[in-house]
């Protein structure tokens, strides 16, 4: 991974996915390029011409071949009937001829006069302007930044078109095509809007810092703290917080979809963020995608709800064994600070890896697209002060991405579920080992070990490493599985095949089964490697068996316990994902340099970021209950199926857990021989008088 995000770095641009590019292949708001355009970031179409031709599928030139430069904002129609403005090319200094005006004005300059020296040209300069072939070029369309470009916001003006002919300007052939349709294909292309998703994530680092980082970090330690204290009311507010804060961000995805509300977002940037295209602002495909996100939260939302009314009865078995495993927390104190330690190398590494990837997703050279367009393409050369011709002055760039590192990209996706999962496994081991010494001492305080938590560090570092990575690797290979199918499956999506969707449904469904088995064969691996010392596969066989042979036991209260503990974590994130919203909000995230083209990635980046955060906060919890309830099985195995060092509240919550076990088995005999009793009964044949 280490020498991959070096090749990135060196090969790699962020601002490509962010600005575009102009007619010399020059990156807009790029430093130290010639000419320097540090400040000038807004591309612009110069050619009116060019631009009304990107709709004709007839011709070979498209708007990646349009002649495009580099400003600091659109420009807008002069004011007046009988005026028209020009937008010119690049003033460049040239020793040689140094004598002529387009020489001599400096960037700065030509910035100050709104990029028009059409006053300057001599005769020959303008009667090529007026060929529609440079150094200048009328603005005939009124134009709104849109994510950096400038998008038409209407097409040619009636009025300014008059004009531009009077003065024998060359004709523009006009399409059935709206030029506004012909940009807005271009800025919503699914390669377009992913990059715009990647730099997202850059402009945005405080929210993601914000609600990626420090509020989980806040929210779970209050969490355990609460744990700590009062664990029934903690689970009873659990349940109700995770369903008002769903149902929040779920409409907050509607209101920004445009479904409710009036705060969609809108593509429109810079000083005109209250102007409208015609009928759009260019954010369709963003829309569409918050869209199908709140479709999906809407589904989640009516599952969350329906499973917490089912699970209410059973909440006090979540309370009982998270008593027993506060008690853990208290005699072990350090507990509730050891998460902070993987916490900070899980961010640590998170940046890390934000950071790679999107240098990673950037590499590539700006290479010269291949076209052809015959004796018609010329431009004037403003360095040579002449009309040059030949396809190669009118083809345009593209940024060329290194095919060869998208297998980088891949095994950088690899590393990011495995080190992930390392983190996680070690933190589980440990967590496990200094639970299990709390449980073995039979709760008597006196006799734990000193430093339950440091011992249990020194074991794993210098014992059990190679079983932590083992144990990831396990599950990164299936996550990354999962990923891969998921991205078939959406490739495949738009074939209309039900065979096909078929099979990618139930490979989906089998994947997703085989993760979460997976995971829980490797947790109670974890815990028996702390309790034992085994090896991975060893323990791995001997925790399966414990859990076979007690099921009937331990399943109940370790199944509804997961679950609040599952609510909890989705009860973070979902607050985060809130709090990332209401930070977007703000004026620096919706105009401006800063301005992003959608919440989305930002608040699905917090949401994923802060559940993992949650995940490793509550991991001391969920290992403590589960290291209890397997040292209870490995307890009664060892002692002919009487528990010696259990703690009398878990051996309640365990026999309360059974007896609604029995009651229920008895009620469903009870109602079977009602069932075989009636059908037994004679049919009663009325007698007709």
């Amino acid at each position: 991974m280490i020498a991959f995000a070096a090749i990135s770095f060196i090969d790699g641009n962020p601002r490509r996915l962010l600005y575009g590019i102009d007619y010399n292949g020059n990156l807009c708001g790029t430093k130290g390029g010639d000419p320097d355009l540090s400040g000038f970031n807004v591309r612009y179409w110069m050619n009116p011409k060019q631009l009304m031709e990107g709709g004709d599928l007839t011709l070979s030139l498209s708007l990646r071949d349009a002649r495009a430069i580099c400003l600091e904002d659109c420009p807008s129609l002069a004011e007046g009937n009988n005026v028209l403005s020009w937008v010119c090319d690049y003033p460049q200094i040239n020793g040689k001829n140094a004598s002529s005006p387009l020489h001599q004005l400096s960037l700065a300059e030509w910035g100050r006069r709104n990029y028009d020296y059409y006053d300057l040209l001599d005769g020959n300069q303008r009667r090529s302007s007026l060929a529609l072939h440079g150094p200048c070029y009328p603005v005939l369309i009124e134009s709104t930044s849109l994510f950096r470009s400038c998008q038409p916001a209407g097409n040619i003006s009636a009025a300014k078109y008059d004009l531009w002919l009077q003065m024998n300007g060359s004709e523009i052939t006009f399409h059935n095509k709206p030029v506004w349709d012909v940009v807005n294909e271009y800025l919503s292309a699914p390669s377009s809007v992913l990059e715009r998703y990647v730099a997202d994530l850059g402009k945005a680092w405080v929210v993601l810092v914000v609600c990626g980082a420090i509020a989980p970090f806040v929210l779970s330690f209050a969490w355990l703290i609460l744990v700590r204290y009062s664990a029934r009311l903690t689970v009873w507010l659990t349940v109700f917080l995770v369903n008002v804060l769903a149902i929040a961000v779920m409409l907050l995805f509607y209101v920004k979809g445009g479904w409710v509300g009036k705060g969609t977002i809108s593509a429109v940037m810079g000083s005109k963020a209250s102007a409208l295209t015609v009928g759009f602002d260019g954010a369709e495909a963003e829309r569409n995608d918050l869209r199908i996100v709140a479709v999906l939260f809407t589904v989640l939302v009516a599952v969350l709800i329906l499973f917490s009314l089912v699970m209410l009865r059973r909440l006090h078995f979540a309370a009982g064994i998270l008593k027993v495993a506060s008690k853990a927390m208290v005699a072990i104190p350090s507990l509730l600070v050891f998460p902070i330690f993987p916490f900070v190398v899980a961010v640590a590494f998170g940046i890390y890896w934000v950071l790679v990837a999107m240098y990673l997703f950037s590499a590539g050279e700006i290479t010269r697209r291949q076209c052809s367009s015959g004796a018609d393409c010329r431009s004037y050369s403003v360095p040579l002060l002449e009309t040059v011709t030949g396809p190669e002055h009118c083809c345009g760039y593209d940024i060329t991405f290194n095919s060869k590192l998208k297998w980088a990209m891949v095994y950088h996706i690899l590393g990011c579920f495995w080190t992930l999962q390392f983190i996680v496994a070690c933190s589980m081991t440990i967590i496990a080992g200094a639970v299990a010494s709390f449980y073995w001492a039979k709760s008597d305080y006196a006799t734990l070990p000193y430093h339950p938590v440091m011992n249990a560090t020194r074991r794993t570092l210098v014992y059990s490493l190679g079983s932590m990575a083992l144990g990831s690797l396990v599950v990164a290979a299936v996550e990354l599985i999962r990923w891969f199918c998921d991205y078939l499956r959406r490739k495949l999506i738009a074939d209309d095949n039900s065979v096909l969707r078929y099979v990618c449904c139930c490979t989906e469904c089998c994947l997703v089964c085989l993760d979460y088995v997976v995971k829980f064969i490797n947790r109670n691996a974890y815990i028996m490697i702390a309790i034992k010392g085994f090896s991975f596969c060893e323990a791995a066989g001997k925790a399966s068996v414990l859990i076979v042979d007690n099921v009937l036991r331990v399943a109940a209260v370790n199944v509804i316990g997961d679950f609040a503990l599952f609510l909890a974590k989705l009860m973070v994130s979902f607050a985060c994902a809130f709090f990332a919203f209401v930070m977007l909000e703000d004026r620096r995230y919706r105009e401006g340099e800063a301005r992003v083209s959608s919440p989305l990635a930002p608040v699905l980046f917090c949401m994923g970021v802060s559940f993992i955060v949650a995940y490793i906060f509550f991991t001391v919890v969920e290992m403590a209950m589960d290291t209890i309830l397997l040292s209870f099985c490995e307890d009664c195995e060892e002692n002919n199926n009487i528990p010696r060092f259990a703690p009398r509240l878990l051996m309640d919550t365990l026999k309360m857990a059974q007896h609604e076990h029995e009651e229920k088995m008895k009620a469903r005999e009870r109602r079977r021989r009602r069932r075989e009793a009636d059908h037994r009964l004679p049919t009663v044949v009325g007698v007709v008088p």
